[in-house]
């Protein structure tokens, strides 16, 4: 053999023989992935004033150009402040176009459209906020509305989940213009009184609504648009749905008590995930080579990565509370919102980042 070659050999080999070991970089697995790294920030009005408003509702990350903000949805006020820092000084939204009232200031959903607006769902109806003008726009045919969910399968087409004290003849409304409404109620089989959360995607096409209401009149409602009409999903939610979910080929959804189900493929059996708790607010997102899931819900906040295994989090870990209503990851982390007077919300850190 070539005498430079069994040199360059030598040098080469310890390298390659090092760069072998380990799980992640340095050797060691990835900590992202371990879910003691984690620790939580709360965020009350105790420790942030501005804050005034500790019942939290909804939580929106948002990132558009230059504009980088964290939106708190309270039961009264819509706050923001900036989202790329540690801690918040928060503005509470206010606006000649956005009324000042109890009903108005109640914020129930909120959304980032595709167009850069960030819709507000109230108890008095729905409104558009431009976050570069700070201008508020009333949506006229949804004023007096309870507005409670929102989604946007694709660009121009809304839905828009609302409420009512009795059986709701405007449970879902849909609109391709955000001006025109269809509505849907019992008429159109959605027998539920209040729509919580709205799953949409366009590719496939798949618009499930989670209800709450009468027994045996709420549930999950799947949408039928060949027939312009919404039909009860599954019998294990019949007594009201809180989350539904759909992960590549599985189906997650959770009611009252009901505990977080899974389910394979259409028609097969739902199956226990965790059982015994109200499942409020699932959020995935892709994360090194899998996945990682938070899943809020009545007894705390939840961690997976295989959405098999669970870590669970309460108020001892640092949460603001145990009870959990959303959690939402992002560019600027992981926050949780905490509904209740004694509410807040969290901030999960990767311990050493």
């Amino acid at each position: 053999m070539n005498r430079p070659l069994i040199v360059l050999l030598l040098l080469v080999l310890p390298l390659a023989i090092v760069g072998c070991g380990g799980g992640g970089i340095g050797g060691s697995p990835d900590r992202g992935f371990d879910p003691t790294a984690y620790a939580f920030k709360a965020f009350t009005p105790a420790n942030t004033p501005s804050l005034t408003n500790g019942d939290v509702r909804a939580v929106l990350q948002y990132e558009n150009g230059t504009i980088r903000r964290l939106y708190i949805g309270t039961a009264n006020g819509l706050f923001s402040a900036d989202a790329t820092q540690a801690t918040y000084a928060f503005t509470r939204l206010e606006a000649a176009g956005f009324p000042t009232t109890a009903a108005a200031q109640a914020i129930n959903a909120l959304l980032q459209t595709r167009a850069g607006a960030i819709w507000i769902g109230t108890d008095a109806g729905l409104f558009s906020l431009d976050p570069v003008t700070g201008t508020v726009t009333a949506v006229t045919r949804l004023t007096g509305e309870k507005v409670t969910a929102f989604a946007e399968p694709k660009a121009g087409t809304f839905w828009v989940g609302l409420a009512s004290d009795t059986a709701s003849t405007t449970a879902i409304a849909r609109t391709t213009n955000g001006t025109d409404f269809e509505f849907y109620g019992k008429e159109q089989g959605m027998t539920a009184s209040m729509v919580v959360m709205i799953h949409a995607t366009e590719d496939p096409f798949l618009v499930v609504a989670c209800g709450l209401g009468t027994p045996g009149k709420a549930g999950l409602f799947k949408f039928n648009a060949a027939q312009n009409t919404f039909s009860v999903l599954d019998a294990p939610f019949l007594n009201g749905a809180t989350l539904f979910k759909k992960q590549g080929d599985v189906y997650y959804a959770g009611g009252p008590g009901t505990g977080l189900r899974s389910q394979a493929t259409r028609d097969a059996e739902w199956k226990v995930v965790i059982a015994d708790i109200t499942p409020r607010w699932l959020d995935i997102v892709p994360y090194g080579a899998g996945l990682r899931a938070w899943l809020a819900a009545d007894d705390g906040l939840r961690l997976t990565f295989d959405l098999a295994s669970f870590k669970l989090f309460t108020k001892a870990n640092g949460l603001a509370s145990t009870a959990c209503a959303v959690v939402t990851q992002g560019a600027f982390g992981t926050f949780v919102g905490h509904g209740g007077p004694d509410g807040g919300f969290s901030r999960a850190d990767l311990v050493g980042e």
